[in-house]
């Protein structure tokens, strides 16, 4: 988990990067902890709905 959260800060802070060489944007640091918190926050659903599937899915199967 903390490896694909880590993943989704480098890529925001290197897309806030490369906006440097794009006429009308500029890079935001502010932009790089909004996407930031996006991937936490998907992330963490995707934890939770896992955990959730998993854990039917062993009731199920224990039936």
């Amino acid at each position: 988990m903390l490896l694909a959260i880590g993943i989704c800060v480098l890529y925001a802070a290197s897309d806030e990067f490369r906006q440097i060489f794009v006429p009308g944007r500029g890079p935001l640091v502010k932009d790089v902890f909004i996407d930031s918190a996006g991937a936490v926050v998907g992330i963490g659903i995707y934890q939770i709905v896992n955990k959730i599937v998993k854990e039917k899915s062993f009731t199920k199967a224990k039936l």
